[in-house]
């Protein structure tokens, strides 16, 4: 009786093992597929990694995962590998060693901006601690974090005063334009309203709007049909 327990013992610890190795490359292959790296690139269904199993485990993706694509499929694709929450550097880093390219003086405020288009588009969420990709989290938590609303800041708005003349704000601070043109510069191919760049560089609109029609000014921004704006650059080679 010991001897067929025993027998019993050797052949789960056997089948536990095979398992383990089955579920690894199982993930490696879904990670692969992700990245393109088998041909044609696609996403893994959401459902695939289901809470609380072992597919939760973070996926060591292929070398050069990220070449050839955007920064916010790189993110999403980094996001869904490791399985757990990234700061703004964690992925910034991740993604520069992962082959994207950039020409970018600040490649974080690339990946920023990225972040919260994909924030806004309910694709990733914000915590304190840093980025989650977003399926990954049940509804209660995904409701929970997207209604949060950041404490509103009082802006003291500085006003020449003067005899006779009317108030004055004061001018837009020096960096907006550049703030701008990086933003417009972050998606190849997309246009951008005001509205969407505020809420991304987190200032007003007025000053967005004064600044994009200072930019069109000086041709280093394109306004669109639809009254959205691109970079200059990518319009060219857009056509």
């Amino acid at each position: 009786m010991a001897e067929n327990m025993m027998d019993y013992q050797t052949m789960l610890a056997d089948m536990e093992a095979k398992k383990a190795v089955l579920e690894q490359a199982i993930a490696s292959l879904k990670a692969a597929i992700v990245a393109g790296a088998l041909g044609r690139s696609g996403e893994v269904p959401p459902g695939s990694f289901s809470a609380g199993s072992s597919s939760m485990e973070p996926v060591e993706l292929p070398v050069g995962a990220f070449l050839n694509k955007s920064v916010p499929a790189a993110i999403k694709l980094y996001l869904s590998a490791v399985k757990k929450k990234q700061t703004t550097q964690q992925i910034t880093t991740a993604l520069k060693e992962g082959g994207v390219e950039s020409i970018a003086s600040n490649f974080e405020t690339i990946v920023v901006g990225a972040l919260h288009r994909l924030k806004m588009a309910k694709e990733v969420l914000r915590f304190k601690d840093g980025w989650g990709f977003a399926d990954y989290y049940p509804d209660h938590i995904r409701k929970a974090v997207s209604q949060e609303k950041k404490p509103t800041r009082k802006k003291a708005k500085k006003v020449a005063k003067s005899k006779g003349k009317k108030a004055q704000v004061v001018p837009i601070t020096q960096g907006l334009e550049q703030r701008i043109e990086t933003v417009l510069k972050s998606d190849k191919g997309k246009s951008f309203p005001a509205t969407e760049i505020a809420k991304i560089l987190e200032v007003g609109i007025r000053g967005v709007s004064l600044a994009l029609g200072r930019m069109a000014a000086k041709n280093k921004a394109e306004k669109c049909g639809d009254g959205t704006y691109r970079a200059r650059g990518e319009i060219k080679k857009a056509g």
